[in-house]
């Protein structure tokens, strides 16, 4: 085993010669961890991997660079440690499970442990990261991994205006369609498709990322669909615990992901498009792609699975040009040379006519027999219709005398003779075939007298065929004999009968019902099986299928004769109806947190379940109920608004221990775009614009000031927080961590009886703008004489460079207020918040952690030491909970 150079960066693992410091990755010695989370340089993991600086953190954990000692090569490492549910320990560096969370931990882990060898089962794939081992270690799993320097599409669209044109998309996602077709094959599922995880090496190689979310497909359902969705790239079954999924899944997301690199726009989400479908193409936006290349993109988008391609394969397929079908003329053929052979109908003619001479003397026979039988003295012989010679001289000598009964008969039965008894038909002909095959057996009967022959006659012409067959009497029955004669093996003479015309060939219809199994599928109106191939006649057929509670499907389908037509179909369950009214006007309705428009008597069209009805206007308390509605049905919700004094005035809570708590000011509920807009100057890529909707709360109209704070800590016995010599009294409290804060709302909840609390980061943004839509609440622009700020530096050439620096804090209410009066919303100092931190947001900002949960803290506002675009009402910022410096400061919240 070799150890790593010395000339090696212990960050990069790059060469650095004997500089001190890396001009790879700008590593310096004694460089602080960026993050406690994260494993120290150095750190030796497992029997041959050193841990060096950090590729990716997201979510569920951590992406390291590391150095194989082993392979002398550097790999990435990937730990498992999703900060929501632990930390870590930066003692020993075991990660340590928050309370509560030990269950959920373990779950997670052994996903994790699952992507790993649903990775390792494409071990050098080029379209996928090779995983090398799985291990164990710290409490917590890691994934060693194939390391390929690159950025994800994501990266790479961001560096080219966020769009590139059509041709050059199709072209960079091809390989993605190959490793998915692979995946496909494998019976995997990736359910994860987004930019983020598609990774362009710095070889321009794909390779698709991210298998956390991979399930196994195995036959009509998977394993385990757990409820995965990324907003934009999911379709609508991810967002249904037991929806079916499949390759068709997948489509969506990848099809998503084209319109998205294409456009630069994420496509609505699936549930926002069951309810109004207003995906614009991308021709709409200005995208220069052919027809049929869009048509087949927004195939791929259809909003249920039925209507999407059901695999990458088929899509790519559609994609590809279609040959140009060239008629070339035939060649001359070329006459095949038979050898000479007898003439086969010279043949037959030469049998027939012996047979025709047969019959001729047969009836000579007969006529003679007839007189001598005329004379005779009445011995009695009757012969029977089961000789054929019988048959063949009764045919023959009818047909001589121009008459036949066989050209009258239209009947299908036997003519009654002087017995009058009638047999049917099927048993003539088989006693025809019977006396056929007894022929040689038995001497020839005498001849009938002229009235037995008669009989025969009428007998004789119940075999006949129908007259659709065109065929003469003899001929049919001399077919019949050669066929009974080829049954037995006689060598007799046959004429070579026409080729009978082949009928049409049968169309095949399988239709397959998927949900809910017990539908009725009907054609024309005539129930058939599901699940059942059907051979029809090829033709136009009407197909519907129907079940209770479901919205029924129907379509006209075109057989063609021998194809095979399958259609796979799943009903949608009715939806329901829900009907919102009020005692108010200029209400809005929000349905599971969605604005869905005011009270009325039109009702909202739902899919069956069960939802969250609020509904607010500002000046009254918010209305909330739930209400649970079925396929088909119909509930009807009433809300009664109370007026709410609170809204636009100030209070201040009485204290047990005497005299009044901070000023509050009432913040009316109601919704807002969270975040800035594309076009704001100096945005940060963790300002994600979402819409969210707040409740009615209070807020602090001032930051919490010296003389607040310091009446607690004395009453606590807490150490008093340093001013940095300058002043106390109105200015606010600094050097505070959020832990301090934590317990000061504490204590004042106690002394108040009150609700009182940090506010969660959608709070403070959603106060801080006042109503706002542009970066300050002051407009596009600030200046030092509405804010403390560092004024040395500019913002979009608009004016805050003033000159003016002070350099420490000023008393609260030094500038003027915002639009719903909070002062210093803007600077002075960062106001802690209850809220997690996390990049791209993922709900924590609407709510508050647990002091159990040792992460990052998000804080907002920016302070005295703070440029102009620090001090953006969108601006984030994330402290550890026990930091507290000369500026951090805090705000309060306290709930109606």
């Amino acid at each position: 085993m070799t150890q790593r150079p010395e000339t090696r960066c212990p960050a990069c693992f790059q060469d650095k010669g004997n500089a001190t410091a890396c001009d790879h990755c700008g590593w310096k010695p004694g460089s602080p961890p960026a993050n406690p989370l994260y494993l120290p340089l150095g750190t030796a993991l497992g029997d041959s991997y050193v841990i060096g600086k950090v590729l990716g953190h997201g979510g569920l954990g951590i992406t390291y660079l590391a150095w194989d000692r082993e392979l002398d090569t550097r790999i990435a490492i990937k730990e498992f440690l999703p900060d929501t549910m632990a930390g870590r320990n930066t003692r020993d560096a075991q990660v340590t499970i928050h309370t509560r969370y030990e269950e959920p931990f373990r779950h997670a882990l052994q996903r994790f442990r699952e992507e790993a060898r649903i990775l390792a089962r494409f071990q050098q794939h080029p379209g996928i990261v090779s995983v090398y081992r799985f291990l164990a270690a710290n409490g917590t799993g890691y994934m060693a991994m194939e390391f390929v320097a690159g950025v994800t599409l994501r990266q790479y669209l961001e560096a080219h205006d966020n769009r590139i044109p059509w041709p050059k998309a199709l072209g960079l996602l091809a390989p993605v369609m190959d490793t998915l077709d692979r995946i496909h094959d494998q019976g995997l599922l990736h359910r994860d498709i987004a930019p983020d995880n598609i990774y362009i090496t710095h070889d321009g190689k794909l390779k698709l990322l991210d298998f956390g979310a991979a399930r196994e497909v195995t036959g009509e359902r998977s394993v385990t669909l757990s409820v995965v969705h990324k907003g934009g790239y999911a379709p609508e079954e991810q967002y249904r615990t037991k929806a079916r999924q499949g390759p068709w899944t997948d489509v969506y997301a990848l099809s998503a992901t084209l319109y998205r690199t294409v456009t630069g726009q994420l496509p609505p989400t699936a549930l926002d498009r069951l309810h109004d479908d207003d995906l614009r193409p991308p021709s709409a936006l200005g995208v220069a792609i052919p027809e049929d290349h869009e048509a087949v993109l927004l195939k791929g988008l259809a909003i249920h699975a039925r209507d999407r391609w059901q695999g990458v394969g088929e899509m790519r397929r559609a994609w590809q040009p279609k040959p140009e079908t060239v008629v070339e003329p035939p060649e001359p053929e070329t006459p095949e040379v038979q050898p000479p052979r007898p003439d086969t109908y010279a043949k037959y003619g030469l049998w027939i006519a012996l047979f025709t001479a047969v019959i001729t003397a047969l009836m000579l026979i007969l006529e003679l027999t007839d007189k001598i039988d005329l004379w005779s003295d009445g011995s009695d012989h009757e012969p029977t219709v089961h000789d054929p010679v019988v048959l063949l001289a009764e045919n023959s000598a009818t047909r001589g005398r121009g008459t036949s009964a066989l050209e009258d008969s239209t009947s299908g039965t036997v003519q009654r003779g002087d017995s009058g008894a009638a047999a049917p038909e099927s048993d003539i002909s088989g006693s025809i075939a019977s006396a056929a095959g007894n022929a040689s057996d038995n001497p020839p009967p005498r001849a009938p007298s002229l009235g037995r022959l008669n009989q025969t006659e009428n007998l004789s012409s119940s075999v006949a065929p129908s007259s659709e067959s065109q065929r003469q009497a003899p001929d049919a029955i001399l077919e019949d004999l050669e066929a009974d004669g080829a049954s037995r093996g006689d060598n007799i003479p046959r004429a070579v009968p026409d080729p009978a015309p082949a009928g049409p060939l049968p169309a095949t219809l399988l239709v397959t019902v998927s949900d809910p199994p017990d539908a009725i599928v009907t054609l024309n109106d005539k129930r058939i099986d599901p699940n059942v191939s059907h051979e029809l006649v090829a033709g136009e057929y009407s197909l519907r299928v129907t079940s209770p509670g479901h919205v029924s499907f129907q379509e006209t389908i075109r057989l063609v004769a021998g194809d095979e037509q399958r259609r796979s179909i799943r009903l949608e369950p009715l939806p329901a109806r829900v009907i919102v009214r009020s005692n108010v006007t200029g209400d809005t309705v929000f349905i599971d947190g969605e604005a869905v428009g005011a009270t009325g008597p039109d009702p909202h069209r739902l899919a069956p379940g069960e939802y969250a009805i609020r509904v607010e206007k500002e000046g009254f308390e918010t209305f909330e109920t739930r209400v649970t509605v079925a396929a088909g049905g119909q509930e009807t919700v009433r809300a009664r608004l109370k007026e709410d004094p609170a809204v636009g005035r100030t209070l201040r809570d009485s204290l047990a221990s005497g005299g009044r708590g901070p000023e509050m000011m009432g913040i009316p509920g109601g919704c807002f775009d969270m975040g800035s807009p594309g076009s704001e100057k100096n945005r940060r890529s963790d300002e994600r614009r979402h819409r969210v909707c707040v409740e009615g709360f209070y807020v602090g109209k001032y930051e919490v000031t010296f003389q607040e704070y310091d009446r607690f800590a004395r009453a606590t016995d807490r150490v008093l927080p340093g001013d940095r010599g300058w002043g106390r009294g109105r200015r606010p409290v600094i050097d505070v961590s959020w832990n301090d804060a934590t317990a000061y709302v504490e204590w004042l909840s106690r002394e108040t009886g009150e609700r009182y609390r940090l506010p969660t980061e959608v709070e403070w943004e959603y106060a801080a703008r006042a109503g706002t839509t542009t970066p300050f609440s002051t407009g596009e622009c600030i200046t030092t004489d509405q804010a403390n700020y560092d004024g040395n530096t500019d913002y979009a050439d608009c004016g805050t460079r003033t000159g003016v620096y002070r350099r420490k804090t000023v008393p609260v209410g030094t500038f003027p207020a915002n639009p719903w009066g909070l002062h210093n919303v803007h600077g002075n100092v960062w106001e802690w918040t209850c809220s997690l931190y996390k990049r791209n947001y993922d709900g924590n900002e609407k709510r508050c952690a647990s002091k159990e949960v040792d992460l990052s803290r998000v804080v907002r506002g920016g302070s005295w030491v703070s440029v102009p675009r620090v001090v953006r009402s969108a601006n984030r910022n994330r402290f550890w909970s026990d930091v507290a410096g000369s500026s951090t400061g805090f705000r309060l919240a306290r709930e109606f």
